[in-house]
């Protein structure tokens, strides 16, 4: 689940992209702990919306070193 949303006034591609910082809550599963992770997103200006807090995204885990990756469109 999205737990917060920041946007890092960074664009890429002429307003194409948004790069934001997204906080998320990652659910217990397969022996892991539940944490929280922040990744840096460029996002496109219409999935904006896919990312607002309270949302929940899918994402991939690697559960050795809990590194957390978006498993959905961002553009």
């Amino acid at each position: 689940m999205v737990v917060r949303t920041v946007d890092t006034g960074t664009r890429l591609g002429a307003m194409r992209f948004f790069v934001i910082d997204i906080t998320l809550g990652v659910e217990a599963q397969d022996g892991v702990e539940p944490f929280e992770a922040t990744l840096r997103v460029p996002v496109s200006p219409v999935r904006l919306a896919d990312f607002a807090e309270g949302r929940v995204v899918r994402v991939r885990v690697e559960p050795g070193t809990r590194e957390v990756a978006l498993d959905q469109r961002t553009e």
